[in-house]
């Protein structure tokens, strides 16, 4: 307990959970009766560097398994820190495609949107800290293969935020 006339600062902490299977994203994204659902593209989706190719068909396993096993969810943004344009995809729920992002400075491309909101990526610094910005849920996912110095530098920082903006206690 605090002594009268100061205060404790508490820092608001939001859900994080490990995931490394499209199938098990697709799962806690239904658990959480998520309106929206915000997907990282690399490596996630497509690994870095990929193809059109990788990339539609990465992001139609996304699509068809978070649509398929969810009826909340009602809007789905794939966003990018990267400025790389890619192809259209269709789905059978609003989907926006947001490159060269900002994640997680810019939200302005997730204001309208429903809420509860779930974001799904490898990065806590940009995606689990948008998630915190948003107040949503961090769908961390990790990933095992090479990584380019980038990503690996910012997972490495990315540590550091862990214990003080995420709770690995998860709503069931």
């Amino acid at each position: 307990m605090s002594a009268p006339g100061t205060s404790r600062i508490r820092l608001r902490r939001v859900q994080r959970m490990p995931v490394r299977s499209v199938d098990e994203a697709a799962l806690l994204v239904r658990r959480v009766s998520a309106a929206t659902v915000v997907l990282d593209v690399e490596p996630m989706i497509a690994p870095w560097r990929g193809s059109a190719e990788a990339y539609l068909a990465g992001a139609r396993r996304f699509l068809d398994a978070i649509v398929g096993q969810s009826d909340t969810v009602t809007a789905i943004v794939i966003a990018s820190n990267s400025p790389a344009t890619r192809p259209a995809i269709t789905c059978d729920v609003p989907l926006t495609l947001s490159v060269g992002a900002g994640k997680p400075w810019r939200t302005d491309y997730l204001a309208d949107l429903p809420r509860p909101v779930v974001v799904i990526g490898d990065q806590p610094l940009t995606d689990g800290l948008l998630a915190w910005r948003l107040d949503g849920v961090f769908l961390h996912w990790r990933h095992d293969g090479p990584t380019p110095w980038w990503p690996r530098l910012q997972r490495t920082l990315g540590r550091l935020v862990l214990p003080f903006a995420f709770t690995r206690r998860f709503a069931r």
